[in-house]
């Protein structure tokens, strides 16, 4: 009852204002989702957060005029809130809560992304915004190629005794290889989804745009990247044709037997111990188990900051770090165990949904094969992101998190897009509701 009376009197107030009529409109909420994807590789985290919140703040809009919201939402929205519940208790809790809340702002402005792009559940929409992230990228996978002919050679993040002919490592507008890496591997899959769904004369253009992505992320030269692009260009083609597993494993061999030396020392460089990143990697697991060991319950707090504070004394001597270098070790460092099971859980429910979808639909040439290579893509890209976790903490850096939740959402909005047959009613691309017709509004 107070929330229906505090949401007429809002409306009532904000109803004379100018700009009230164009933020109820469907296509303003859209277009701030696509502000938002755009600004992911280029803005910065003061300027990237408050635009990204923008979504929320427009369907927020929306349902104070009487537009419907939904009752039913998404298999994940329970784990998903027991895992941002558990974030504001491990920020409040913190050794530093102040450097947590940092951290705090960035998964709010992700999970508001969710919310969103889980409400729309519109498979068009998805699709556009696919074509937004992509094109984004590719404008940074083209400036990083140019950038790997331009830049100076340089000796920056990467041991020159191990890879004596690598030249240069391209970071292009994020300022750090690894994490230009994090962003395209998440990115190439939904490139590979349009390149299967697109007719001829376009499938070549965004056979073009994704071969783009792949060439620049192989420039970044980080080994982490490499592993996590492979593993999902492998399931994306398995889960297209299973027996595509054959033709990748004699591609690879073929590639490693054509390679430049730059490439192959760098490949060879990941078991080597006498390569400094991997023995920095290596000191930094150790401390940070032995930080886990004391530390399960509750963590050390959100953040970089917190993890730091407590890293310094557990560290081996001179290996400073700023996170374990590790998803899954990361998770349960800074929320507990029962942070690392939340994330968990939610792995796990992303994966059956889109596993419940795939088995569900048609194959290729059917009327869901757009939606299905979009699924596929976006289980690509989190098994790809997941694996290559597993040397470095992916949910570091704002542009990485705010991307890793919105693959994670236009994923399941295509499923639950298809499960529920869309809603067109409230949604952009479909005749928006007038307030005196709404119906079946939840507070």
């Amino acid at each position: 009852m107070l929330v229906a009376r505090w949401r007429e009197k809002t409306r009532e107030a904000l109803e004379g204002s100018l700009l009230w009529g164009w933020v109820l409109r469907p296509e303003a909420l859209e277009a701030s989702l696509h502000l938002s994807l755009v600004s992911l590789p280029f803005l910065p985290p003061e300027i990237l957060l408050p635009i990204s919140l923008l979504p929320l703040l427009f369907l927020a809009a929306r349902w104070v005029a009487g537009h419907r919201v939904r009752a039913t939402r998404t298999p994940l929205d329970i784990p998903v809130a027991a895992y941002f519940a558990l974030a504001i208790l491990a920020t409040v809790t913190s050794v530093d809560p102040r450097g947590s809340l940092r951290d705090l702002a960035i998964y709010t402005c992700a999970f508001a992304l969710f919310l969103v792009i889980t409400e729309l559940r519109d498979p068009r929409v998805t699709r556009r915004l696919i074509f937004t992230l992509l094109l984004a990228a590719t404008v940074v996978a083209l400036y990083g190629i140019y950038q790997y002919f331009v830049v100076p050679p340089t000796r920056n993040w990467y041991d020159p005794k191990t890879n004596p002919e690598l030249r240069v490592r391209v970071y292009s507008t994020f300022g750090n290889p690894n994490i230009l890496a994090e962003y395209l591997g998440l990115v190439a899959p939904f490139g590979l989804a349009r390149v299967m769904s697109a007719r001829r004369g376009t499938a070549v253009a965004w056979a073009g745009v994704t071969a783009a992505i792949f060439a620049c992320l192989l420039l970044t030269y980080s080994r982490g990247g490499w592993i996590g692009a492979a593993v999902a260009l492998t399931v994306f083609m398995v889960l297209e044709e299973p027996r595509a597993a054959w033709l990748l494993a004699a591609g690879a061999l073929a590639g490693y037997l054509v390679a430049p030396p730059a490439v192959v020392d760098r490949l060879l460089s990941m078991v080597s111990l006498k390569d400094t990143s991997n023995a920095h990697r290596l000191g930094v697991w150790l401390a940070s188990l032995a930080m886990l060991k004391e530390l399960w319950p509750t963590g050390v707090g959100l953040g970089h900051r917190a993890f730091m504070r407590v890293y310094a004394e557990f560290r081996l001597r001179g290996r400073v770090a700023w996170h374990s270098h590790n998803l899954f070790l990361e998770q349960a460092l800074e929320l507990g165990v029962l942070g690392l099971a939340a994330f968990l859980w939610i792995v796990f429910t992303f994966y059956t949904t889109a596993s419940r979808f795939l088995r569900g639909q048609g194959g290729r040439g059917s009327p869901a094969a757009p939606s299905r290579h979009v699924v596929m893509a976006g289980v690509a890209s989190l098994t790809g992101a997941l694996f290559q976790g597993l040397v470095e903490n992916v949910l570091y850096m704002a542009p990485i998190t705010l991307t890793f939740w919105i693959v994670v959402a236009l994923t399941v909005s295509q499923t639950m897009a298809a499960t529920d047959g869309g809603q067109p009613g409230d949604r952009p691309g479909g005749k928006a509701l007038r307030p005196g017709e709404a119906h079946g509004c939840t507070g």
